[in-house]
């Protein structure tokens, strides 16, 4: 076989002889020179890089959005996937890829735009666990509480989701079947943003509000009472 200038890129295992002495050692790519400076090397086939001279990966920043630290694509060579802030690199497990016979070892990252996690909401139930952009999560409250914002909301990115993050608002206490002497419920509501209406028996009057609203668990008034009537000759 004719011999070759060569570039060696990374030393090894493997050596090369010429007239008994000893070249150099290689296991990694060699590329192709005609420059006095590199060496000439007699054994490609004992190498087993005859085949590899022409192996060289394709950039891969052509199909990512991820930065790609690293300029050299040859066989061996590593190159590393950076994203941006606010985004992650998926699959995470492939930040760094090597070339290998003419292939990238490993999947092609690309960089997702992300929003805050939302992991939980008091008293109530959060289902799907993404942030990635396009991500949706949806909400379900606890008997008797009522969702206050949107049932289902999209990760948009930027860390920002479509809408905010909803609450699940608590009930009232419940006055039961006589509230107080003499007085009797028309009306009986206790969720949240719901209302009571109270009334008297005759010939009772109501001293107070008439109608109480439920605002997340409080009463907006007291309670109010029944009295006589007071006449005056």
């Amino acid at each position: 076989m004719e011999n070759q200038w060569l570039r060696k890129r990374d030393s090894g295992g493997q050596s090369c002889r010429r007239d008994g002495k000893l070249i150099t050692h290689a296991n990694e790519m060699l590329t192709l020179s005609t420059h006095e400076d590199y060496m000439e090397l007699c054994s490609l086939d004992v190498l087993g890089l005859k085949d590899r001279l022409e192996e060289k990966c394709t950039d891969p920043s052509g199909n990512t959005n991820a930065n790609v630290i690293g300029k050299e694509f040859y066989h061996g060579k590593e190159v590393e996937f950076v994203c941006p802030r606010d985004s992650i690199l998926v699959p995470a497990s492939s930040r760094n890829l090597r070339c290998q016979d003419g292939q990238w070892r490993g999947t092609i990252p690309s960089c997702k735009a992300i929003c805050n996690p939302i992991r939980s909401i008091s008293n109530g139930w959060v289902y799907g666990r993404g942030n990635l952009k396009g991500d949706k999560l949806s909400f379900r409250c606890r008997t008797d509480y009522i969702l206050d914002g949107e049932q289902f909301i999209k990760c948009t990115g930027n860390r920002r989701w479509n809408a905010k993050k909803p609450t699940c608002r608590a009930p009232c206490r419940r006055f039961g079947v006589q509230p107080f002497r003499g007085g009797y419920i028309r009306r009986d509501g206790y969720k949240h943003n719901e209302e009571v209406t109270f009334g008297c028996r005759d010939p009772l009057v109501i001293d107070g509000q008439v109608t109480l609203r439920c605002n997340d668990g409080t009463w907006n008034d007291r309670l109010p009472t029944c009295g006589g009537l007071c006449l005056f000759s």
